[in-house]
């Protein structure tokens, strides 16, 4: 079992502790233990599964705290550690989890503050604290956290303001900070524009928001003499506003793609990621490789456009094995994106390969590549913002392969076409 790289024992009766030995398994990429009746603590050890992506043990009866030891395991992508007994507080430096975009261990019982350390966890988009004890205020290191999607603090006992950083997360469209102690003005704008009672029900102290019918808030005014600064003052206020939102407008982009429940990885394409993904299942995907799923063609192989049995439909690369360069990019692509995540860039969602046959399954883009919009006449013309906000998103891209990721990744064949 040395080489064992995915174990999953979800939704059975197993009781009792987690063996220690699991540390042994320094292989795996997957842990998977949700809806069992484990309990005790979980062993230190798993700190050595130095190559696991995906660690989830919700549902169990766990107990004791967490092992500081899974905190620094940096290919980490998903911890699910929902729904257990565990106590105690976080590790101080959490930040070595360079790779984590799902984090989840509500209804526990733990307690302390919020690390400062969330803030080096860059490639985070979920997050749920829920139904424990936090407490002291949201620090101000979550305002790097610009990629959250979900954000659940709800059932704390976490004080302060809320911070007005949060109305300017673009991509964050889950908000629960409800059933804390918060107080103060509620933020304006961004998530907030259409944020319901009951995300910040239960914080009986906070104020503003007619929408929500809260409290209004109360203002000290002052009558200074000197109010005639006012108007030197407030067209330049003004002026330094509408800069301001011109920015916003160029470089805010949509979000498509909803995020899923907030409770565990129970998306179709986390499901996908897990599930052995056979030659036949790839034939039956692209009709045999029809000519009509034909995406494109590259130096070392064909892309299909392909639906599974789930009905998730993917890109699939399949390599042209017989070229012993296809081989070798089959490897670095492999070894590469498993560890990638950012939203800008497209994720690898499985492999197939054997002696006779490799493929990448990839996201599907359903809207074409970018120089189908640049070139052909069946697309309307791109305005100078699009193209500008497009500019944009590539670069920072790039950005991160460059210089955020913990190798530097070269591209080499960047274009419209790919």
């Amino acid at each position: 079992m040395e080489q064992l790289q995915v174990l999953s024992f979800n939704s059975n009766s197993i009781s009792g502790p987690i063996p220690a030995q699991i540390g042994r398994l320094r292989t795996l990429q997957s842990f998977l233990l949700d809806n069992n009746k484990f309990s005790g603590a979980i062993p230190d050890s798993i700190g050595n599964l130095s190559m696991v992506q995906y660690v989830s043990l919700s549902n169990n009866q766990l107990s004791s705290t967490i092992p500081p030891s899974l905190f620094n395991i940096d290919s980490l992508i998903g911890l699910n550690l929902a729904n257990n007994r565990l106590t105690g507080i976080l590790k101080a430096d959490i930040g070595s989890m360079n790779a984590i975009s799902v984090i989840v261990l509500s209804s526990n019982q733990l307690h302390g503050n919020l690390p400062d350390s969330f803030g080096r966890l860059q490639m985070l988009t979920n997050l749920n604290l829920s139904h424990n004890s936090f407490q002291d205020p949201i620090p101000n290191s979550f305002g790097k956290l610009t990629s959250l999607e979900t954000l659940d603090l709800s059932s704390n006992k976490l004080s302060g303001s809320i911070p007005i950083y949060l109305a300017n997360f673009t991509y964050l469209t889950n908000l629960n900070l409800s059933f804390n102690m918060l107080e103060g003005r509620v933020p304006e704008g961004g998530i907030f524009t259409n944020i319901s009672l009951q995300s910040l029900m239960g914080n009986d102290a906070l104020c503003g928001a007619p929408r929500l019918r809260l409290s209004p808030c109360t203002t000290i005014i002052s009558h200074s003499t000197n109010g005639h600064i006012l108007k030197f003052v407030l067209p330049t206020v003004i002026a330094a506003c509408v800069a301001v939102a011109l920015c916003l407008y160029v470089i805010i982009r949509r979000k498509a793609t909803k995020q899923g429940e907030a409770t565990g990885f129970d998306d179709v394409t986390y499901a996908i990621s897990h599930k052995l993904i056979s030659y036949q299942d790839i034939v039956h995907a692209t009709n045999n490789f029809n000519e009509d799923n034909l995406l494109g063609m590259g130096s070392f192989g064909k892309v299909f456009k392909g639906q599974l049995n789930d009905d998730l439909v993917v890109a699939i690369k399949v390599l042209n094995i017989q070229l012993e360069e296809a081989k070798n990019t089959f490897d670095a692509e492999c070894r590469v994106l498993r560890l990638v995540r950012h939203r800008n860039l497209i994720k690898i969602i499985n492999v197939c390969s054997n002696l006779d046959f490799k493929a990448l399954l990839l996201q599907y883009m359903a809207n074409g590549s970018l120089e189908t919009h640049l070139h052909s006449e069946d697309k309307p013309p791109l305005t100078f913002l699009k193209r500008l906000d497009i500019m944009i998103g590539v670069s920072m891209a790039v950005e991160y392969l460059h210089y955020q990721h913990h190798e530097v990744i070269l591209h080499c064949d960047l274009k419209p076409s790919n």
